[in-house]
């Protein structure tokens, strides 16, 4: 049975709650878990209704699917999840790779607000009347 990536959205949420005396890395970790959540969730969603668009990626280099991702979302119609999806990204990118200053309000935050767009992408998609077939 494959790995369904909502499973990162639960740990993500999990993490939020959990103490540690890593806090900063903690709230990094959510961050990442919860764009993953969005980002593996649209990828297979589109990969089950548009498999050529997406089967070429896979021959490709590794990691052009999160931009391909969100450019096919905006071809189909959902420019709004694709913004989304896009920015959480961008702030994945940020606490993965900047060791410096990364955070737009604080690390808790943030990480709560990367949550929350997480869970608001995937329930858009699955609502999503080209996508609901699931």
């Amino acid at each position: 049975m494959p790995f369904d990536p909502q499973h990162f959205l639960g740990l993500a949420k999990e993490l939020l709650t959990t103490k540690t005396t890593f806090t900063e890395a903690n709230f990094r970790c959510v961050i990442s878990r919860a764009y993953y959540a969005s980002h593996l969730f649209a990828r297979e969603t589109l990969r089950r209704y548009f498999p050529t668009q997406l089967s070429r990626v896979r021959r490709q280099r590794l990691g052009q699917d999160h931009e391909l991702v969100p450019r096919l979302l905006t071809q189909k119609g959902h420019f709004t999840i694709a913004t989304k999806l896009d920015g959480l990204r961008i702030k994945r990118a940020k606490v993965d790779y900047d060791l410096g200053r990364v955070w737009d309000v604080n690390p808790k935050t943030d990480a709560q607000n990367a949550v929350m767009l997480s869970d608001f992408i995937i329930k858009q998609i699955k609502a999503s009347p080209l996508l609901k077939r699931l």
